[in-house]
């Protein structure tokens, strides 16, 4: 059957409340689709953004995600990035670090600016290039060393509580670009339990919409969700992700799996091969 979406009357946000009785679970997804949405042509419009806020009072959910983009629309852009972080996977990166200590935790964010280095830390990220071809641990290494980025404990390198959005790169198959850190958003909001969908907003934007709320400097993607097969991406990335067996960004203990074969490893952990 063919429908003509352009030939459907408008609703308004209170007759869909009405006539669309399904669970606050379901309502929540269409709210974060329609944030999605906002975002898909770039930076969040306060008009659109009001329509979205509109909809989500009218079918009882409190999407915490509106807040930040709201701020954004109105150019509020360090308001909305502290907003957006008391949410998101940067800021359990950083308590992660904080867990070892203050001095830790600041440690770690000047080795990011390449201010201190750590060879301890590095050391045993260093020892991976040892490891045999097709193990985790090597391809984890390999993969740093191909895309130019530094190591834990070395100069500019992320922090140890990282790790895994790199691992994640590795095991999912899914490169650096703008595109790839797309899926890799997804992915990892598929198999994260704490506010899944913050991560998945990161890399819309940063990449789509310009609004830069990392601590280093990114490009973007212009009209990324204007080429074919972009939006089925993204979405097949969720339920991807959504089929791993553990929380990755959680206190995941890498350490024992980098020896192993990497398709063993996705194996244990529920990952399809990438296609």
């Amino acid at each position: 059957m063919t429908i003509d979406f352009d030939g459907i009357a408008p609703i308004t946000p209170e007759t869909f409340a009405t006539e669309f009785n399904a669970p606050i679970e379901l309502r929540q997804q269409i709210v974060r689709g329609m944030c999605v949405l906002a975002l898909a042509d770039g930076k969040p419009d306060s008009r659109v953004m009001a329509e979205v806020r509109k909809f989500a009072l009218a079918v009882g959910v409190n999407e915490p995600a509106l807040r930040p983009l709201e701020l954004f629309a109105h150019g509020q852009v360090l308001l909305g990035a502290l907003d957006y972080h008391r949410r998101s996977n940067l800021r359990t990166m950083l308590e992660g670090e904080m867990e070892r200590g203050l001095f830790a935790g600041v440690k770690a964010f000047l080795g990011i600016r390449g201010l201190v280095e750590d060879p301890l830390v590095a050391a045993p990220f260093l020892a991976l290039a040892d490891l045999p071809e097709g193990t985790l641990g090597r391809a984890f290494y390999d993969h740093y060393r191909a895309n130019g980025f530094a190591l834990p404990g070395e100069k500019h390198g992320f922090p140890e509580s990282a790790v895994y959005h790199d691992l994640t790169h590795v095991l999912a198959g899914y490169g650096t670009d703008p595109f790839g850190e797309l899926q890799i958003g997804a992915f990892t909001a598929g198999f994260r339990k704490r506010d899944p969908f913050f991560v998945a907003l990161l890399p819309l934007l940063v990449f789509v919409a310009e609004i830069n709320v990392t601590p280093i400097p990114h490009g973007h993607a212009d009209a990324m969700f204007e080429q074919p097969g972009v939006a089925e991406d993204y979405i097949a990335a969720i339920e991807r992700g959504s089929r791993v067996k553990v929380d990755l960004s959680d206190h995941w203990d890498f350490w024992p799996l980098m020896p192993l074969p990497l398709d063993v490893v996705r194996e244990r952990l529920g990952i399809s091969r990438p296609s």
